[in-house]
This record gives structure tokens, sequence and C-alpha cells, in this order.
């Protein structure tokens, strides 16, 4: 099986499992970190606010990723039963967790990034 076509199958395992179920968390907490570090020296330096937006479009592309792979899982298993102790129920719950938890973090990192050109300038 080729790469691409790997890529693009639901994960059940290992280290895409668990980018699609906890990407998100750790993606919008990269993305408050380098906004707020980056605040203040944003008036002194112009070149800040394009890697203030081009924090939001990675960091925002790599949880769409991740909230790609959380869904395949979710569909993939759909028909499980929720209660039942297999290993399908378990990829649906971290499937439709790992969405919402996605979807969350992609609308604060949306959210912040359009923040970004209403931050106070520095003498006012």
């Amino acid at each position: 099986m080729s790469g691409v076509a790997a890529l693009l199958r639901p994960p059940t395992h290992g280290l895409r499992l668990w980018y699609a179920v906890l990407s998100g968390i750790a993606l919008w907490m990269a993305h408050v970190l380098i906004v707020t570090s980056l605040a203040r020296i944003r008036c002194s330096e112009g070149w800040v606010d394009w890697i203030l937006h081009g924090s939001t479009v990675v960091l925002g592309i790599g949880t769409l990723v991740g909230m790609v792979w959380s869904w395949q899982l979710w569909r993939q298993h759909a028909d499980a039963v929720e209660d039942a102790p297999d290993a399908t129920s378990r990829w649906m719950f971290l499937g439709l967790f790992g969405f919402l938890t996605q979807a969350i973090s992609l609308l604060v990192i949306v959210w912040e990034g359009l923040y970004v050109p209403f931050l106070r300038s520095c003498g006012a």
C-alpha cells in the first residue's frame, strides 16, 4: 500500500490514532503560546504579524488533519455498540472524542487568529 493511501485510511493504532485524538489540544496550546509570546513585540517588529497569521494557518491545518482522521475512525466504527467491551466500541468513542476536541480546538485557533489584527498597539 502506498504512503498516501495509508494516510487516508482511518487510524486504529500507533501515533496516527493518538494524533487524531489528542493533537487538537496540543496544537491549540501551541497557538496560545505563540500568540501570547509574540503579542508584546508585535508593535515594534512588523514581521511578527506574518508569524502570527502563519501559525494560525499551519496549526489550523494540523488540527484539520486530526479532525479528518478522527471522523474517519468514528464513521468506520459507527455501528458499534457503545457499551460493548471490545476494540470497535473503544475506537468509536476515541473517534468521536477526537472529532469533538479537534473541532473545538480548530474553532478556538481560528478565533484567536482572527483576533490578531485587533491587538492593541503599544503606543495606544
